[in-house]
């Protein structure tokens, strides 16, 4: 029984890394993998992930651990609910193909949370922190080569337009690199900062030091060239969070010189490269007037949201149910009309789903915190917790303030997070 549950966790670890590593990236396998069946990659993924997570979940080892029995229970209510919004989608009519796509794109990447057990059980978690903080400096590496290259044009994103013809006609460049969207990368990127913090933390090996110094310059950069306000305002404020929380413990003149030169280098250097680049001043009045409702962009998406806040007040039995899973999402081609998704992850999730859509997007993160905020612990360990804590809430703010909660690498961090938090007594001392 022993060697079984030992073969679960590594099938689990070894698929969860494959995911960790090319889920952020997947772009690029969309389009090798265009115009052929393996386009449903990222699908068949999670469904692999999934299976070999409920044979570890379901393993009579595995479950004698009371906080695997949590998550669990967590997933126990999903499912139960996934199974409720489906019967009532497929009664209103909507595909079976749209369902089915739309339930993966609620739980699909559930599996994370056992990717995270499988990582504690196995004595890999600072492996895990380090592979995720390399991840994330080559991704804030290649959005700032992204914006200023045309290496990446030819991914689909671009629409077929190269950089000389954006500047000509005016187009905003916006860096995605290899995320497909610019709008998806604060919750991969933050959880880059998360992790690297944490290795600060420990206070040992100068390269996991370096891990977390190196993001601090270069993710404002990064994130500067995505041209999006609303996941550049929640990274400056993580950062700007997560320094505090440090500070408490290492508050050291000479820690607090290094990380102050390190920030001010950042921003000299995004003005050095933005004085180079001809949308220098779009870049600059985006930022400066974000939460301008005149701003290009913020009309649509604050009546989008106040569209949504109304359908609250609508007490129909199709509001409180939703007009089904799937239903506002554009991509499949079942000759029905897709509906809006209401600029917001929470809007969309309750427009679909009603309050069982809510359940889906934000009950195990919810649950998360509760763990977080009744742990009590030793310093370090508070600091930890208080970093997770402050990673919980901003991607909260990060996906109800745009649609992005449905993309798998967010998916699949978010429930990684999840089960890190249910078992954070654990995760701290396999840290330590």
């Amino acid at each position: 029984m022993a060697n079984l549950s030992l073969k679960y966790e590594k099938s689990v670890f070894f698929v969860g890394i494959i995911s960790l590593i090319i889920l952020p990236n997947h772009d690029i396998f969309n389009w090798f993998f265009a115009g052929t069946l393996l386009i449903i990659w990222k699908q068949l993924l999670a469904v692999t992930l999934g299976i070999l997570s409920i044979n570890l979940l379901c393993d009579a080892r595995t479950v004698k651990n009371r906080g695997t029995k949590h998550i669990r229970s967590i997933l126990f209510v999903l499912a139960f609910t996934i199974f409720i919004s489906v019967i009532l989608s497929l009664i209103q009519g909507l595909s079976s193909i749209r369902v089915m796509y739309a339930v993966l794109a609620y739980i699909g990447m559930f599996g994370g949370t056992s990717f995270a057990v499988a990582t504690m059980s196995l004595g890999r978690t600072l492996l895990v922190l380090r592979i995720v903080s390399i991840l994330g400096i080559i991704s804030m590496t290649g959005l700032i080569i992204d914006y200023y290259t045309e290496w990446f044009d030819f991914l689909p994103r671009s629409g077929d337009i190269g950089l000389e013809e954006q500047i000509l006609k005016g187009y905003l460049r916006r860096a995605c690199f290899l995320f497909g969207a610019s709008t998806t990368i604060f919750p991969f990127i933050s959880f880059s900062i998360l992790s690297s913090s944490i290795l600060y933390l420990r206070h040992y090996a100068r390269t996991d030091k370096n891990y977390f110094i190196t993001q601090l310059f270069l993710a404002p950069i990064a994130l500067f060239f995505t041209a999006s306000r609303a996941q550049f305002l929640l990274l400056g404020l993580f950062m700007a969070l997560v320094l505090l929380i440090i500070s408490k413990k290492f508050f050291k003149i000479q820690i607090v010189i290094v990380l102050f030169i390190t920030l001010l280098l950042s921003l000299f250097g995004a003005s050095m490269l933005t004085n180079e680049t001809t949308q220098t001043s779009e870049l600059t009045e985006r930022y400066k007037y974000s939460l301008n409702s005149d701003q290009e962009g913020n009309d649509t998406r604050y009546q989008s949201w106040q569209d949504g806040i109304e359908l609250f007040s609508d007490y129909s039995l199709q509001s409180l149910i939703g007009i089904g899973l799937g239903s506002s999402m554009g991509m499949i081609n079942d000759e029905k009309e897709s509906t809006r998704h209401y600029e917001s992850s929470f809007f969309q999730a309750y427009s679909e789903a009603g309050y069982l859509g809510l359940i889906l997007r934000y009950y195990p993160g919810l649950i998360a915190l509760t763990f977080l905020l009744k742990y009590h612990c030793n310093t370090r360990h508070q600091m930890i917790k208080r970093i997770f804590i402050a990673w919980f809430v901003l991607y909260f703010a990060s996906i109800s303030t745009s649609p992005t909660a449905s993309a798998y690498h967010t998916q699949f961090i978010y429930f990684i997070a999840v089960a890190f938090a249910i078992k954070i007594r654990l995760f701290c001392y396999t840290v330590d």
